[in-house]
């Protein structure tokens, strides 16, 4: 037997409580994404137009800077 293993039932308890924390801190990654996505999607844009807004070629439209 592993002299560094002194009780296996104790080092299968800290690899549990390892996956454990790994696995809560996930979680709470992925609703905390969810919830920042949800608050996003959900705000008004910043920016009023009542017109219709530029073509790509429009807004790269170099010439129009100068």
């Amino acid at each position: 037997m592993d002299p560094k293993i002194h009780n296996p039932k104790l080092a299968l308890g800290r690899w549990a409580r390892l996956l454990a924390d790994l696995l809560w801190k996930r979680t709470l990654n992925d609703r905390e994404y969810a919830r920042s996505m949800r608050e996003s999607l959900s705000r008004q844009p910043f920016l009023k137009s009542g017109g219709l807004y530029l073509t790509r070629e429009e807004a790269h439209d170099r010439e129009s800077f100068s």
